[in-house]
């Protein structure tokens, strides 16, 4: 696969890209007055919104979607990601991705939440993703929490002290962050979602 050189393609563009394909979206939510999605079909409309936003563009015919379980969502110009996300609440905050990001699409190195929001009037908003992951949750695994309306410094990476993209490549990221949720542990507490002997996810 040949990956684009990142210097030929501004951010701004892809953010540009990001701009036109929620107004599009809220466009089409409004014509057919739309009142609820499933998150397969919402990533469906942002896919079809995109790839039409991208005409005239330097994204123009090199995006694709990546399937169930893929991640990101959508993937523009081998770069740039797109992770989609929606909720039915009138809330900016859902439940997100595994930090493990074990099916991370190989070349991607900058990814964007598009979070549409069903709730009251259906609104979206997007963010670079490490800018709106304040905390990590369990369902069956551990996984992040996203807060759209975060305040800048406030992630779980700069409560943890360490970069995104640092922790993303780190060969055992589980300890990372095991580490700064012992340290607010009270006596007799321990992180039951992890192994404390192997570090390894185990189910609740």
């Amino acid at each position: 696969m040949i990956f684009v050189d990142n210097n030929k393609i501004k951010e701004s563009d892809f953010v540009s890209l990001l701009s036109k394909t929620k107004s599009l979206c809220i466009d089409e939510i409004k014509r057919q007055r739309i009142k609820r999605m499933s998150g397969v079909e919402f990533e469906g409309l942002t896919f079809e919104m995109m790839c039409q936003a991208s005409k005239g563009t330097k994204f123009k015919g090199d995006i694709q979607q990546t399937g169930l379980q893929s991640f990101p969502d959508i993937i523009a110009r081998r770069f740039y990601g797109t992770e989609v996300k929606v909720t039915a609440d009138d809330k900016w905050q859902s439940t997100g991705n595994s930090i493990l990001e074990s099916t991370r699409a190989t070349g991607v190195e900058r990814i964007y939440m598009f979070f549409g929001k069903f709730g009251g009037s259906f609104d979206v908003k997007y963010r670079l993703y490490q800018e709106c992951l304040n905390d990590i949750g369990v369902t069956h695994s551990p996984r992040y929490k996203i807060n759209m309306d975060l305040q800048k410094g406030e992630s779980i990476f700069d409560k943890i002290g360490i970069d995104y993209d640092v922790l993303r490549k780190d060969a055992n990221p589980i300890q990372k962050i095991k580490a700064y949720y012992n340290k607010l542990l009270k006596e007799g507490e321990e992180l039951w979602w992890i192994d404390q002997s192997s570090d390894t996810v185990v189910n609740p």
